[in-house]
């Protein structure tokens, strides 16, 4: 049944002779004025359907209504002050405590202003004065051995003093000054107290509010506690595996009263407001999917959350020299940016632009490259919307001072934001709680601007960063059938059904946490809370019991067994017997959508696997090795990289990307062999001019490479690189003196390598001809030195196998002799490979290869193209198993959520073990 609250004729009566109801918060005046509301059209169906609203307030709101009702009628000059609204509270201490303790570092600076901000609202609610802190305190002169204590005696008579010098009052100052004025007559005087106040759903309000209430009654205010009739509800206790299951087994018990009483008014508790926000939402969504408008998040999430301010503060960095990538990527995504969609939209052209930045693989990308790139007409990033835009931003950039206030800031952020992120679009998109709070956090700013001063670019982002991280959007729907809260959001408020979740020891009574910048014995002495355990405790315990009593037909208590692996014992809070339902743990459904649970075994087709997709006959295929490469380390991998085009985005790195330092070892050692060209000529040089041809090959290499990333090869890195190149390649030819003579006849060649419908296109590091005449192939690796089995038939490494067929076929040079890999590292520099004799380098001759079963070089050669051609025909056939070639195939692979590895293991190991 719906909720009925009783006694609502008598509060009718009451609030109808004058009286005015207080509660704790907007969420329950919301609840009483609805009851009350459907009260009426039950009752006075006759009379008519419009009724005035009922006196109702949050008692916060209804303190601010009477100060500045007084605040008109009255001319004291303390109701002229400015009262600080939470978010400029909160910069107002951060400024304070950066100026008090510019000595101190500080990790979370945000945290700490509320922090301190908390222990001054203590001090005010429990009208103890800083003189009452001060006695507590031994501040000494040493400021090299003061505690935290004694940094926020400095910042509390800091703060006073500037809300004193600037004409200011916090929240709680404002109800001091507000209580001197009940208490000498002044609101009396002017008519602005009602006959009679009524307190439904408070607790044990802080002293300031009890003296409020007691000089309220002083002056002739009838003073009164409405109550409800306390509900005896069902009471059960439910176990559960894990918090995931737990928060499932809630959304199902929501969803069955739903489906009995779509009226009811359930509420579901949770002392932790990341499973409020996370698993717990999650599993309500799921469940929900066909009516997300059933329940409701009471939380408020941060403002930065909403995409639109997120990517609106994101643009700004568009203004600097140098944008970091991935806020970049992130922005050019974004559906909020100019142009992003539509028939004149660039979306296409920004994802090539995304790839672009991302192939730098830079921590950052500077702002002229940016618009330079959105300029090319010729590119497939060419996005002139977005260049022109950027272009029209820095001129108007150069145009600013360089200090100005916060307010002028902003206005030249909103010009921005104009070009960037028209704000039609914002207003199209219809989430009017968005659009009041950004307007909101606006409006703000440019009241704040007077109290931040003068700010350069940087600071006044960055403050406006953090002004949206204070801000909330609060999405909640107060009208929902089914809130999701913690026990503070639910206070004053009635359900006909409680869920209260992670009724364990460690959350309920949970952990005391008195202020840690007040003295333990002053919160004490004077009942701060959470420094009493007993009261904590009490405290605790009254809070529990005033959900029950506001709950009329059931209440459900509930707890994992486990959580992060560890046991988890319920709270000895729940004393009374309670009916229990234990769920196993393993009964979940897991992580499945529960419109899966609509289909059982015997619902489903048995279809065959389809591992093989032919490419048709008229379309032929392009690449280069790694289209074999992939093929080999697992068909679904080539399947997936060259037919399906799925690869993984390049990330940013720190330093130089290691396929860009491989690129300049390749470009350096090209330059050199071209001058050196022989064996023999690298055996006579001297050390001197060898050094010299060296430093002449990787100067070259490095000025490119500069030029690709010049904000990371700054001179002094770049001197450091090129003597590190230097050593390396000094150190690797002295491996190459080992060899036996040889002549370099061709780097970094490209070749053609065919077949019926494929065509790969190659590029060899180096093709050597050793002395007996034959063709030696080097493939340069600046990694460690991998282990080749040169009759797999599935290579790890089929690139030299190929290069082999690609160059025998060319017929330019003798047939192929040796297949070398080049180690070019600090570590463990020489070669790796296989070759037809030993003269080509020592160990490596065919007969020394305890591997090789081939009778002989011929031989093997032959089975390298029978492998080599099976790869191309599976690829061609469009054979995509998963069956990886190795373990460590998958070890650096990006598909796994593709092809499901890992539960395809994980099966195979649970039908091994059966």
């Amino acid at each position: 049944m719906p909720l009925r609250l009783d006694r609502m004729a008598e509060l009718d009566a009451a609030l109808a002779a004058g009286a005015l109801l207080l509660v704790p918060n907007y969420r329950s005046s919301d609840q009483l004025v609805d009851q009350l509301c459907l009260h009426r059209q039950q009752t006075q169906a006759g009379i008519g359907n419009v009724f005035r609203k009922p006196p109702i307030r949050a008692i916060d709101l209804w303190f601010t209504e009477l100060w500045n009702e007084l605040a008109q009628l009255h001319g004291a000059d303390v109701l002229q002050w400015r009262v600080l609204q939470p978010m400029e509270e909160q910069l107002l201490w951060q400024q304070v405590i950066e100026s008090e303790s510019p000595e101190l570092v500080l990790l979370n600076r945000d945290g700490t202003a509320s922090t301190v901000a908390e222990a001054w609202r203590l001090l005010q609610q429990w009208q103890l004065p800083l003189g009452e802190l001060r006695r507590h305190l031994s501040v000494g002169n040493d400021p090299a051995h003061r505690d935290d204590r004694e940094y926020a005696w400095q910042w509390l008579q800091a703060f006073e003093q500037q809300c004193r010098q600037r004409q200011l009052l916090t929240f709680s100052g404002m109800l001091v000054q507000l209580l001197q004025f009940i208490a000498d007559g002044t609101l009396s005087r002017l008519r602005l107290l009602p006959p009679a106040l009524l307190r439904a759903g408070f607790d044990a309000p802080p002293p300031l509010y009890s003296a409020l209430f007691a000089s309220l009654q002083a002056q002739g205010v009838e003073l009164g506690d409405w109550h409800f009739t306390a509900a005896a509800p069902l009471r059960m206790l439910q176990t559960c595996g894990e918090p995931a299951d737990e928060c499932r087994a809630a959304a199902e018990w929501a969803q069955a009263i739903l489906q009995a009483d779509p009226q009811a008014s359930i509420g579901v508790l949770t002392s932790d407001s990341q499973l409020l926000k996370g698993d717990l939402e999650r599993c309500f969504a799921q469940t929900f999917t066909a009516a997300p408008h059933l329940f409701s998040t009471m939380q408020a999430g941060a403002l930065t959350d909403a995409p639109y301010v997120h990517s609106a503060l994101a643009s700004l960095s568009l203004l600097q020299e140098d944008i970091d990538t991935l806020e970049l990527c992130a922005l050019l995504r974004s559906p909020w940016l100019l142009a992003a969609d539509g028939e004149e939209g660039e979306q296409d052209a920004r994802a090539e632009l995304e790839l672009r930045v991302r192939r730098t693989q830079a921590l950052q990308v500077r702002s002229v490259q940016l618009r330079e790139w959105c300029m090319q007409q010729d590119k497939p990033w060419h996005c002139p919307q977005l260049g022109g835009a950027l272009l029209v931003l820095q001129q108007r950039a150069l145009r600013q001072p360089p200090r100005q206030s916060l307010q002028a800031w902003l206005q030249f952020f909103i010009a921005s934001w104009d070009l960037l992120l028209p704000r039609a679009t914002l207003l199209q998109s219809g989430d009017r709680a968005l659009v009041k709070a950004w307007e909101t956090l606006l409006r703000q700013v440019q009241l704040s601007s007077t109290l931040l001063g003068m700010h350069d670019f940087t600071s006044a982002t960055a403050l406006l960063a953090r002004m949206a991280r204070a801000g909330t959007l609060a999405t909640a729907n107060t009208q929902a059938r089914i809130q999701l809260l913690t026990p503070v959001m639910a206070a004053g408020l009635h359900f006909t059904h409680l869920w209260c979740m992670q009724m364990t020891e460690a959350l309920w009574p949970g952990e005391q946490q008195p202020n840690p910048y007040l003295p333990l014995n002053l919160q004490r002495e004077h009942g701060l809370p959470g420094a009493d355990r007993s009261r904590h405790l009490q405290a605790t315990r009254e809070l529990l019991q005033g959900l029950v009593d506001r709950t009329t037909q059931q209440v459900v208590f509930s707890h994992a067994l486990t959580s992060d692996d560890l046991p988890q014992r319920c709270t000895g809070l729940l004393q009374d017997p309670l009916h229990r339902d234990t769920r196993d743990a393993n009964t979940g459904r897991g992580g499945l959508h529960p419109a899966l649970a609509d289909f059982g075994t015997t619902a489903l087709d048995v279809a065959a696997d389809v591992t093989t997709v032919p490419l048709p006959d008229t379309q032929p295929a392009f690449g280069g090795s790694n289209v074999l490469a992939s093929q080999s380390a697992c068909p679904f991998k080539g399947f997936a990289q060259h037919r399906l085009q799925a690869r993984e985005l390049p990330r940013p790195v720190y330093g130089l990307p290691l396929h860009a330092l491989g690129e300049c070892i390749h470009e350096a050692l090209q330059i050199f062999w071209q001058g050196m060209q022989s064996h023999a000529a690298l055996v006579a040089s001297g050390e001197a001019a060898l050094e010299q041809a060296v430093g002449n090959a990787v100067a070259p290499a490095l000025q490119r490479l500069s030029r690709l990333y010049p904000g990371v090869l700054t001179p002094v890195l770049l001197r450091l690189e090129r003597k590190r190149l230097t050593t390396l390649l000094l150190n690797w030819l002295d491996i190459e003196r080992a060899r036996g003579p040889f002549t370099v006849i061709a780097t970094e060649q490209e070749l053609l390598w065919s077949l019926p419908r494929l065509q790969l296109k190659l590029r060899l590091d180096r093709i050597d001809r050793h002395a007996d005449g034959s063709t030696v192939i080097v493939d340069y690796k600046t990694g460690r030195s991998t282990t080749t089995r040169w009759e797999d038939p599935r290579p790890a490494a089929p690139q030299l196998l190929l290069y082999q067929l690609a160059v025998d076929a060319e017929r330019r040079h003798a047939e192929t002799g040796a297949l070398l890999y080049a180690r070019i590292n600090v570590e463990e520099p020489g070669y790796d490979g296989i070759a037809h004799d030993g003269s080509v380098y020592p160990g490596l001759s065919f007969a020394e290869q305890k591997s090789v079963t081939q009778p002989d070089w011929p031989s093997l050669k032959q089975y390298w193209q029978r492998v080599v051609t099976q790869l191309a025909d599976e690829f061609l056939q469009g054979y995509a198993a998963v069956q990886p070639a190795r373990r460590d195939s998958c070890t650096y692979c990006h598909l796994g959520s593709l092809c499901r590895i890992a539960e395809l293991r994980t099966a195979d190991t649970a039908e091994e073990a059966r």
